[in-house]
C-alpha cells in the first residue's frame, strides 16, 4: 500500500518545491502557536509531521478510491474529510502532544 515510492527530486523538481513549500508554510504557522519556548521547533515539526501525514492518507485513500471498497456505513466517506480536521483540532489543543517532547527518549 506505502510502496510506492516518491519521484526523484532531480526529475520533478517542482514537485519538491511545492512540497517543501506547503510543508514549511504548515511549520511556521505552527511554530507561531508555540512560540519561542524550550522545545518549540521540535514540537512545531512533529505537529507538521503529523498533519502531513494524515491529510495525505486520507487524500491517498480518496484519490485511488480505495474507500468505495471498504464498505463503509453511510455518511462515512462524505464526512470523512471534517472529521479528520477535528480529529487534528484536538490532538493539538489537547496539550497532550506538548508532553510529548519532555517524556521521549
Amino acid at each position: 500500500m506505502f510502496g510506492t515510492p516518491w519521484p526523484e527530486p532531480a526529475a520533478h523538481p517542482e514537485l519538491v518545491k511545492y512540497a517543501v513549500h506547503a510543508f514549511d508554510v504548515l511549520r511556521q504557522n505552527l511554530l507561531k502557536k508555540h512560540g519561542s519556548k524550550k522545545g518549540a521547533k521540535k514540537q512545531a515539526e512533529l505537529e507538521a509531521t503529523f498533519i502531513w501525514s494524515a491529510l495525505h492518507g486520507l487524500a491517498t485513500n480518496e484519490h485511488s478510491n480505495v474507500m468505495q471498497h471498504l464498505i463503509l456505513s453511510k455518511g462515512v466517506q462524505t464526512h470523512a474529510k471534517d472529521f479528520m480536521m477535528m480529529m487534528i483540532h484536538t490532538a493539538l489543543e489537547s496539550g497532550k502532544s506538548e508532553d510529548f517532547l519532555s517524556h521521549a527518549p
